[in-house]
Order: C-alpha cells, then structure tokens, then sequence
C-alpha cells in the first residue's frame, strides 16, 4: 500500500492504521527532512516500535521501492 501525504508521518494515525493494516515498514520520502536530523529523530518517535522507518530522499525512495527485494515482504 502506498499513501501519499504532505504531513509525512502522524502519530496517532501511525498506530490507528498500523491496528487495522498491519503494516511492517513505512518510507518517508522527503528531500528536507532527509537532511534535518531534528526531524528525522521527531518523525523516529512518531513510528511505532515495531514498525521499520526509511527516511529518504525522494529519489532514494523511489530507487528504494523499486526494489524486488520488497516483494518479499
């Protein structure tokens, strides 16, 4: 599943959605806050624990989705 939002990465959202979809990692793609390490380290508290978060540039997301391995998940 694949959901674009300009507010990148909500909190009470994460947790409500990750209840009902079960999601394992979530991709931030972000040319400003992959280089602000004050919002990356906001938007690491904002996951839940058991949930892997990629904060990328948009271009690296985009080479990072397009990576067969992630059918395998």
């Amino acid at each position: 599943m694949i959901r674009i939002d300009d507010r990148l990465l909500h909190g009470q959202v994460a947790f409500a959605w990750k209840a009902y979809l079960g999601y394992n990692t979530v991709v931030i793609a972000s040319d400003n806050a992959s280089k602000d390490e004050v919002k990356k380290m906001a938007l690491k508290m904002c996951c839940p624990s058991d949930v892997r978060l990629a904060i990328r540039s948009v271009d690296d997301a985009l080479v990072l989705l397009r990576n067969p391995k992630l059918d395998k998940l």
